[in-house]
């Protein structure tokens, strides 16, 4: 399959075109923001592209390493500034959180389930973790948000616990646990509807891609509920991480600075 760049181009305009004229006639403001919106979408992709092309190109390995580890610092920043956090205590938590996560489903997914002939190489790891990474960074703002948000509405409830002789770690499960409710909830009702009102974007690459319908699906399968593990991993060792960070030895909380 082969798309040229004039392909491209005049079918993004044919599909566009009805919409823009509709836009341009009800809402000029709204028509502005989806011009800019597919000029944003067209050059981040075509960066993407370059980027990924380059690691296919000379496919070494420390190469897609490097590449695993600067894509979750950006994961990381990404957590923090859309949830409104601290950065400065929380950026590496979250991005080592968001690494851990990844790491240890893609060597899981990789070297013990599907075992490619080259499981490492960027053709496989590349598209494997940032799978993996999109989904663990967009669960990592709901629940390390959810978590910091309700422990700052509700700190009286933590000393409160903690004066009754709970534990540090028992203390904080009242926050935990939405915060795993807003992480578990929406991931388990998208995987409840997904194979019966949609075809999975996953499944549709795989099948455009050549493979066969079953692997496709056993593929989809796993990478899904790999994306669910990862962010619960994700989210359990940037707690640990943070932990220094916004409590002290006595588990009091620290005060922002």
């Amino acid at each position: 399959m082969t798309i040229t760049y004039l392909s491209l181009l005049l079918g993004l305009a044919g599909m566009l075109a009805p919409l823009a004229y509709l836009l341009y006639v009800c809402d000029t403001r709204l028509l502005t923001k989806l011009l800019a919106g597919t000029l944003r979408m067209v050059v981040q992709l075509a960066m993407v592209g370059a980027y990924v092309k380059a690691l296919y190109h000379f496919d070494l390995l420390w190469l897609n390493l490097l590449w695993l580890l600067v894509m979750s610092g950006v994961g990381g920043w990404v957590i923090v500034s859309r949830a409104e956090l601290d950065k400065r205590r929380l950026f590496a938590p979250a991005a080592l959180g968001l690494l851990a996560g990844v790491a240890v489903m893609s060597a899981l997914l990789l070297l013990a389930v599907i075992r490619p002939e080259r499981p490492l190489s960027a053709q496989w790891l590349v598209p494997v973790s940032a799978v993996l990474l999109a989904h663990v960074a967009a669960s990592g703002v709901r629940a390390l948000g959810t978590f910091c948000k309700t422990m700052q509405s509700d700190t009286q409830a933590y000393y409160t616990l903690l004066g009754n002789g709970l534990s540090h770690f028992r203390a904080l499960m009242p926050y935990v646990r939405p915060a795993l409710q807003s992480l578990l909830l929406p991931a388990v009702a998208n995987l409840s509807v997904m194979g019966l009102f949609v075809l999975p974007a996953l499944l549709t690459g795989q099948l455009l891609g050549g493979v066969s319908p079953v692997e496709a699906v056993k593929l989809t399968v796993l990478l899904c509920v790999g994306c669910l593990c990862a962010s619960v991993i994700a989210f359990a060792v940037t707690l640990l991480l943070a932990d220094r960070s916004l409590f002290d030895r006595s588990g009091n909380m620290i005060e922002e600075q």
